[in-house]
């Protein structure tokens, strides 16, 4: 009665699970391959367009900056309506002197123009800044689509060797109920089908931790990618793993290539070296010639009538303002330098990144190849083992789904490093 209560109940864990996944409508799954969850991942990640709007920000400082090139011309009219009081001279017998009040209107209209002449290079200098930024948020928006890339491609990994785990799960675990229930000890007490059915009751267990595990990998897969946590899919790929040889100076070479950290710190460099030189003009002196033509008049057609023009050459010579122009050169010879330290740092760590990458990536295509060969050892083990030693078969089938489970983790972590040299070198490798 235990040994049908047992397989029952198992059969239903099984069943549930695999019938909750064919009994969903097609049109409701939305499925996802790798290239198609990085696409989605680059569309609603936050940070890639947090990252985009940045860069359109950037664009406009950069036509802001190259607009004060040009020169400024304004326009100004000016109306006035206010009461005047003006004293009138009267004959005593009707007053004497009285004050009048009537409205006074005013008319003004002036056209200016102004061009800056010589200012030391400092708007020029800022077209420059400008540009730099807008580069500086380019190469961060690579700094972020490489990030997430690796992290989409890490978490669909994840989630596909957990799936390829539920469906060995489902394979041992149906044959070991079946050798089971098939089998002719019939005595409860006997110590081969009771330790039999603790074997089987374990992998159960380890089953359904396992089932628990592929739903919270579902969850950060669609956090990865930035879809809706309730959206029901599946996944399109294959679990194979990448055997390639790789030299290690060719990948350093690569990474300095085309990361963009080193072109990013390169870009800040010539930032802070042109917010110096920003700096520096503030002890040059400027020119300006500027122009107004102005209209005025108590009434509006007579103004055209009075008229007034100017030109005007403006030069301002700074001599004094506290130091404070020295204090900004000494800030910005102090960034420039810490750039310097920055960007020895990246650089090393981008090697020390590269050469982990490597060397992982070397140790799970050796671990793929020797766990391979323990589930090829383990399944000639089987065909050797008669059918009546039940203890032996359910032990062996242990076994032999552990090391399947091992192959399932090695595999998955050969890819997972495979993606981690991409990362390190910012591009995706050609596979062989």
């Amino acid at each position: 009665m235990r040994c049908i209560f047992l397989f029952a109940f198992s059969s239903y864990f099984i069943y549930n699970f695999c019938y909750s996944q064919q009994n969903i409508p097609s049109s409701v799954i939305r499925e996802f391959d790798l290239d198609k969850s990085i696409f989605y991942a680059e569309r609603n990640r936050k940070e890639v367009i947090l990252a985009r709007r940045e860069i359109e920000l950037a664009k406009e400082r950069v036509s802001e900056a190259k607009s004060d090139i040009y020169p400024k011309i304004d326009f100004l009219f000016n109306y006035t309506e206010e009461p005047v009081n003006q004293l009138i001279m009267l004959p005593p017998s009707f007053g004497g002197i009285r004050t009048m009040t009537y409205t006074g209107h005013y008319y003004f209209t002036r056209f200016s123009f102004w061009e800056n002449i010589y200012s030391g290079g400092r708007y020029k200098t800022n077209v420059a800044v400008a540009e730099s930024n807008l580069a500086s948020n380019e190469n961060q928006l690579k700094v972020v689509l490489n990030n997430i890339n690796y992290q989409v491609k890490e978490s669909f990994y994840q989630l596909l060797a957990e799936e390829e785990k539920l469906k060995i799960y489902q394979i041992v675990l149906s044959t070991m109920q079946k050798l089971y229930s098939d089998s002719k000890l019939t005595q409860k007490s006997n110590f081969d089908y009771l330790q039999s059915r603790e074997i089987i009751e374990q992998t159960e267990t380890e089953y359904l931790l396992t089932r628990n595990n592929y739903k919270q990998l579902q969850l950060k897969f669609l956090n990865t990618v930035g879809i809706e946590l309730n959206t029901i899919f599946k996944i399109d790929g294959k679990l194979e793993p990448k055997i390639e040889e790789f030299n290690i100076n060719e990948l350093l070479a690569l990474s300095f290539q085309y990361r963009p950290e080193p072109k990013q710190i390169l870009v800040q460099e010539k930032i802070d070296d042109l917010a110096l030189k920003l700096s520096l003009t503030a002890r040059d002196p400027t020119i300006t010639l500027g122009a107004n033509y102005e209209f005025y008049g108590e009434e509006a057609p007579s103004m055209l009538n009075s008229k007034l023009w100017n030109i005007t050459l403006n030069l301002n010579l700074p001599i004094f303002h506290g130091w404070s122009s020295w204090s900004r050169i000494k800030q910005k010879r102090i960034q420039l330098e810490q750039g310097k330290l920055q960007r020895k740092d990246i650089e090393d760590n981008i090697r020390l990144e590269t050469r982990t990458a490597y060397n992982n990536y070397n140790f799970w295509v050796e671990e793929v190849n020797r766990r391979n060969k323990i589930v090829s050892e383990y399944e000639n083990i089987l065909k050797t083992i008669p059918q009546q030693d039940i203890l032996a078969l359910v032990k062996t089938y242990k076994l032999y789904l552990q090391s399947n489970l091992n192959y399932i983790d090695a595999a998955c972590n050969n890819l997972i490093s495979y993606a981690a040299i991409e990362h390190a070198i910012g591009k995706p490798l050609n596979s062989k």
